[in-house]
């Protein structure tokens, strides 16, 4: 986190405002403790972004899980919006938290999108439609969406929600079958997320969705990249990334009618990890 804040400091310093702000930002969306959410706050306010009434609603209601709805509703109470403008919010920011309620998402969605003409052209209505996808998810319409993420990924491609939508896009794609779709939005995180698990993971769907689509040289790149970059870290069943990629990687290479090649990857493979599960999958090729 630390890192990620200094690196932020030095794109400020560097004269590249809006990397740096956009940095900034999601750092301040994304922590839970409260130290650091004051040291980023203080940060912003130095170089005059604003974090006014729209945003604090937006992280409050956007990250709130089903259990923490009835806190977060109390929260919310307690913001007392400041005239019409902060009331539409509050209003919005009700509807986005009513979407864990079966029974109000109906409502919550035809509420969020009748905000749409009052945010028109204002700050606010990229945030709307984060919450408008959120509430489409929770009622099971995926594809709905994954097209309300891509809206905020063209329509505001440097703003820090992007990152954030970017990935939501690519996965809800991938979900739904529209291979094309995910690969290309997984392409475009691949070359946009800094090292991290989500740069990891689009390697991994790059290098997967080629795979499924027997075009073994596309799948090789990021699989090198992957054992390069992650190797060393593990995956959700504490296989690590370089013997995954690698098995992988021998995979395309021996698609390639390169069976040499792919018989000494394997074979690194096997005599790195004997006991690992794709090492044995290796032994048996």
């Amino acid at each position: 986190w630390h890192l990620s804040l200094q690196a932020a400091r030095a794109l400020r310093k560097a004269g590249r405002r809006a990397e740096a702000v956009r940095r900034a930002k999601r750092l301040w969306w994304e922590t839970d403790d409260r130290a650091r959410l004051r040291e980023v706050e203080a940060l912003l306010k130095a170089w005059k972004e604003d974090l006014g009434y729209g945003h604090r609603v937006a992280r409050l209601t956007l990250r709130t899980s089903r259990s923490q709805v009835r806190d977060a509703s109390r929260e919310l109470r307690r913001m007392r919006p400041r005239g019409a403008y902060q009331r539409r919010v509050r209003e919005w920011g009700e509807a986005v938290l009513a979407r864990w309620d079966s029974g109000k998402r109906v409502g919550a969605l035809a509420t969020v999108a009748g905000l749409a003409p009052r945010f028109a052209d204002d700050p606010f209505e990229p945030f709307r439609l984060m919450g408008e996808a959120a509430i489409l998810r929770r009622s099971d319409r995926e594809a709905e969406a994954a097209a309300v993420y891509e809206a905020v990924v063209t329509r505001w491609p440097k703003h820090f929600l992007a990152d954030l939508a970017l990935p939501e896009a690519a996965w809800l794609r991938l979900y739904t079958g529209d291979l094309d779709a995910a690969e290309g939005w997984y392409r475009q995180l691949a070359e946009r997320a800094t090292y991290g698990a989500e740069h990891r993971e689009a390697l991994w769907r790059l290098a997967f969705l080629a795979l499924s689509r027997d075009d073994a040289e596309a799948a090789k790149a990021p699989l090198v990249r992957l054992r390069a970059l992650y190797g060393g870290t593990t995956d959700g069943y504490g296989v690590t990334w370089d013997e995954r990629a690698g098995y992988w990687l021998g995979v395309a290479e021996a698609a390639l009618d390169d069976p040499t090649r792919a018989a000494e990857t394997w074979a690194r493979l096997v005599a790195r990890y004997p006991a690992g599960w794709y090492a044995r999958l290796a032994t048996e090729r």
